[in-house]
């Protein structure tokens, strides 16, 4: 089984099956809003319980995925990079390749005991049903495609990360802005889109205490077994600097020369 047949089926796991997920979603974010309004809660408490409900649906969608697909996921991650992203809420940087990138990394938080957090996305999916409503009243940050308006897509990122500073949550940014399907001939990259690093930069800028994670994902067929492949770094903010832009490009060749060597 090829590739491209996989990636219909994980995209039915990810869209068609967890549609009554979203379904489930969109009722469990109903109520806390209710329950909100009733007890008179504030905004942060209905960001965090919704995002905890969020985080839960999408881990419970990665396990559907992974009981009809039966998906090999071998992570490349130390002890003390372990330790981190245990005890500190994170700054989570990474390729996108497939659907199930999105739910693999809430699996991966919940697995180290993370119940808050925030996505960097794409504007279209504010029109979803359930999943938009509910991305944000958690406080996700909706930006457009292309830097379609940077200024206000700059002051969203910004407040979303301020918010997440204060209410110690975990950000999660792609900041190719898509997810990789074919390369571009005018990239120097074969397996990666060029980063955009502008959301990072902020980002890296509004959230001085987090750590940050670079997380590499990479999808392969092997002995027709569908392959995850993941490498996660903590990189230490000495080692960024104040130059995000040149630290993002050389942690994307190194991004480009891990996904190279799995598909040797």
């Amino acid at each position: 089984m090829n590739l491209r047949i996989v990636d219909t089926l994980t995209d039915w796991a990810f869209v068609g099956s967890p549609l009554v997920t979203a379904v489930i979603l969109g009722c469990h974010t109903h109520t806390l809003s209710w329950i909100r309004f009733f007890r008179k809660k504030d905004a942060v408490w209905l960001r965090k319980h919704v995002s905890c409900a969020q985080l839960f649906w999408t881990d419970f969608t990665f396990r559907c995925a992974r009981h009809i697909l039966r998906p090999s996921v071998v992570m490349d991650m130390d002890l003390e990079t372990e330790r981190i992203i245990r005890s500190n809420p994170v700054l989570i940087i990474s390729n996108h390749q497939r659907s199930l990138d999105i739910s693999f990394i809430a699996w991966f938080l919940r697995r180290y005991g993370h119940k808050d957090l925030r996505w960097i996305i794409k504007k279209g999916i504010e029109r979803w049903l359930f999943v938009g409503r509910s991305c944000r009243l958690s406080g996700c940050a909706f930006v457009h495609r292309d830097h379609a308006k940077p200024k206000q897509d700059f002051v969203i990122v910004r407040d979303c990360a301020i918010s997440a500073s204060m209410e110690q949550a975990s950000v999660v940014i792609f900041p190719e802005g898509t997810r990789f399907k074919n390369a571009d001939p005018s990239s120097s990259y074969h397996h990666v889109h060029s980063p955009h690093p502008a959301g990072v930069a902020i980002l890296y800028k509004h959230l001085p205490h987090h750590a940050v994670c670079s997380l590499t994902l990479c999808h392969e067929m092997c002995d027709h077994r569908r392959m995850l492949y993941v490498r996660v770094r903590t990189i230490s903010r000495s080692e960024i600097g104040s130059d995000v832009r040149s630290w993002l490009a050389h942690e994307w060749e190194c991004k480009e020369a891990f996904i190279a060597q799995k598909y040797l």
